[in-house]
């Protein structure tokens, strides 16, 4: 019995660090995202919506849960359809 406390309590806090871990990561994706839909807002009010849709875009699908690799390919296509005359 004593051996089964001891090892929960040894386990808890490791849980504990690895959920707040967690939430640090994807409150900072969060701020991340809405900084970036902001910019690009702004940019797109300041008449310069070449530069700000993307931001826009990017900023607001930062918002779901996507891979990197998708991220990226999402990054491309938007820098690639801003270049676009």
């Amino acid at each position: 019995m004593r051996g089964q406390l001891e090892d929960a309590i040894v386990r808890t806090p490791r849980a504990f660090a690895r959920r707040a871990r967690l939430v640090a990561v994807l409150a900072t994706l969060f701020a991340l995202g809405y900084a970036m839909a902001m910019a690009g807002l702004a940019v797109v009010i300041g008449g310069r919506a070449a530069v700000g849709i993307p931001l826009l875009i990017i900023g607001l699908v930062d918002h779901y849960p996507v891979t990197l690799q998708q991220g990226q390919l999402l990054f491309t296509l938007v820098l690639a359809l801003s270049m676009l005359k």
